[in-house]
């Protein structure tokens, strides 16, 4: 069975770091309305970008409505940046 690619028009990203906020920028240049969720506090720089690109955001916590409402919903895995010792180097050869 052969389907068309399905639309999505509003789409909600969970996590507001660099990862999540990237996702915004490429949501938003394909036309889609965009939501970014972080259940913490989102960076100054981050909620800039997105209130530049006509993305809005929410911090602290879910809207749990609103991703029952939404077409896609994408949970964005960051990583955590690890200082490396020439002990983990020595694991790898």
């Amino acid at each position: 069975m052969n389907k068309e690619p399905q639309e999505f028009k509003r789409i909600v990203i969970l996590g507001a770091g660099e990862s999540g906020t990237g996702a915004a920028v490429l949501g938003r240049s394909v036309g889609y309305s965009v939501v970014v969720s972080d259940s913490k506090i989102i960076k100054e720089e981050e909620k800039e970008l997105l209130q530049k690109i006509g993305a809005h955001f929410e911090e602290s916590g879910y809207n749990f409505e609103r991703l029952r409402q939404t077409d896609l919903v994408i949970k964005v895995l960051g990583f955590q940046k690890m200082r490396l010792s020439s002990s983990h180097l020595d694991k790898w050869g």
